[in-house]
């Protein structure tokens, strides 16, 4: 197994599909773990979309059998002092296409932050099978 790349982030601000981590045209990132926290000083709820996308994460129709690819953990509405994780017990929660890289699209955390720890490896696709 790669040795995992664990990073954290905070925000203040909304942001819409914004590049967390740059992935080369020739790898793929592996996401291992995920975590989203809200402060107790938000004075609201706080949405937030985590995914692997060349550009745009993909937008998410109401009541659609079609689902949108590549994400990590999405809430609709974080509530002060609360939080999410997305975890598959020690397995990949999901691997990107190559040359996608890790986005979020996130309202603004007035009066407070938004705080992300997200482990990944990358894979070198010009590695011989």
């Amino acid at each position: 197994m790669r040795p995992a790349i664990t990073k954290e982030w905070s925000f203040t601000t909304a942001q819409t599909d914004f590049e967390l981590e740059d992935v080369p045209s020739t790898a793929s990132m592996v996401v291992w773990y995920c975590q989203v926290t809200c402060s107790n000083s938000n004075s609201g709820d706080v949405s937030v979309r985590i995914g692997l996308a060349t550009a745009t994460l993909p937008t998410v129709t109401d009541n659609s059998a079609t689902g949108g690819t590549g994400m990590v953990l999405s809430h609709g509405g974080i509530a002060p002092g609360g939080g999410a994780i997305a975890s598959n017990g020690g397995s990949p929660i999901t691997t990107g296409a190559a040359d996608a890289d890790l986005r979020l699209t996130c309202s603004a955390a007035t009066g407070g932050s938004l705080r992300l720890v997200i482990s990944y490896h990358m894979n070198d696709l010009t590695e011989a099978a």
